[in-house]
């Protein structure tokens, strides 16, 4: 648990404001034109709120598992992962750059000929998601930890 909760303190948020960081380098060498324009500028907004959010989620579902003591926490921190993971990944690589202004460019830039940075990104969204989501509603130790969630899906089974 202690795991998770610091993947999702700490590396979601750092991986997350890395690779915009990382993105928005590779786009300026790429289309330094586009750099100042009112168009680059509402791109770096809603990618800033975007990964902003998604880190915020992050941080706030590790609190939630740090401090929360009962079922619907972990399924909040369930459903939390599906959001920072496939669908941030969907928001920030396809969403938004196609939006903007220069949409072509933007999306040339990121999916690529055959789109793979994009499915590439989701898929690895979807794995991340899958396996923490796998733990927390199997794990011994989380029905340990939250003994309600225990009791809970016992009523369920009845």
């Amino acid at each position: 648990m202690l795991v998770l909760v610091g993947v999702l303190m700490v590396a979601v948020p750092l991986v997350g404001v890395g690779s915009l960081l990382s993105n928005l380098a590779i786009l300026k060498h790429l289309h330094p034109s586009l750099v100042g324009t009112p168009g680059w500028d509402w791109y770096l907004l809603w990618m800033w709120l975007a990964v902003g959010c998604a880190a915020g989620l992050s941080v706030y579902a590790s609190l939630r598992l740090l401090h929360g003591k009962s079922a619907r926490d972990v399924e909040a921190v369930c459903s939390i992962l599906w959001v920072i993971g496939p669908i941030a990944a969907i928001v920030t690589n396809g969403l938004i750059p196609f939006m903007m202004h220069e949409a072509e460019m933007l999306m040339y830039d990121y999916i690529g000929p055959t789109g793979v940075p994009l499915v590439g990104a989701i898929l690895g969204g979807a794995i991340f998601s899958l396996v923490w989501t796998s733990y927390l509603s199997r794990s011994q130790r989380v029905r340990n930890t939250y003994p309600q969630a225990q009791v809970e899906a016992q009523r369920a089974g009845q």
